[in-house]
């Protein structure tokens, strides 16, 4: 039996048990496999929400009343995850550097913006862009 632990938080801890040595290319074996990956996959994208929601709550403590690093709309406001989203309005947190180019600064802190919803969706992943209304 192997145990490995992938992540482990306060709260949390993410593990993949393997007994014995399955056999390879069953079909039991194959959905242990695809569960496993899709809880590791919404575990990451959760996780990337959770910081992101968080930061930008540190930013409002900062700074205030938010507004678009790119565009400079005013009076953004953090929506929670359970909550009816209002899109017109929505501070987001997007990635200066993308993290398809660097995914090892997918959570540091500086390398978050603050941006409106319209701004970020409209930025490719791959592309950076220029701040026109910074925070400092």
């Amino acid at each position: 039996m192997i145990t490995i632990v992938l992540k482990r938080t306060p709260w949390r801890k993410q593990t993949i048990t393997v007994c014995d040595n399955p056999t390879p290319g069953t079909w039991g074996s194959h959905q242990l496999l695809l569960h496993e990956y899709r809880g590791l996959e919404e575990d990451n994208h959760w996780d990337q929400a959770w910081f992101n929601y968080r930061w930008l709550k540190d930013m409002q403590l900062s700074y205030g009343p938010l507004w678009c690093s790119y565009c400079g709309k005013e009076e953004l406001r953090i929506y929670k995850f359970n909550e009816k989203q209002y899109y017109g309005n929505m501070a987001t947190a997007d990635h200066l550097i993308p993290k398809s180019k660097a995914p090892h600064l997918a959570r540091e802190r500086s390398n978050l913006r603050v941006a409106c919803w319209k701004c970020n969706n409209r930025k490719a992943a791959n592309e950076t862009w220029k701040i026109n209304f910074p925070y400092d």
